[in-house]
């Protein structure tokens, strides 16, 4: 089973900690190495979201696991580009 953790309309410093948790359950829940994030639902993201997201990569890594975010609308593809300059995320084309 693959794992896609959909997402929230708005992702920001009071809903990040909640879509974090979202992500982590997936990641402990998911049978196949790859969990999937579907962004398509996303209207809004800033800073906080992107660290969400580091995190819970972080975490799938523990875990042996990746994530990969898929469908990130355009303004928040920006702030993924803006914010990860170490290129730590796997964005799905």
């Amino acid at each position: 089973m693959v794992g896609i953790c959909e997402a929230g309309r708005e992702i920001d410093l009071c809903t990040a900690p909640g879509f974090a948790a979202t992500m982590r359950t997936e990641i402990d829940w998911v049978d196949n190495r790859a969990v999937f994030i579907d962004c398509s639902d996303i209207t809004f993201m800033d800073s906080s979201a992107f660290h969400a997201l580091v995190d819970a990569d972080r975490y799938a890594l523990e875990h042996g696991h990746l994530l990969i975010i898929r469908n990130l609308r355009s303004n928040c593809a920006r702030v993924v580009r803006l914010c990860d300059s170490n290129h730590e995320l796997t964005i799905d084309a």
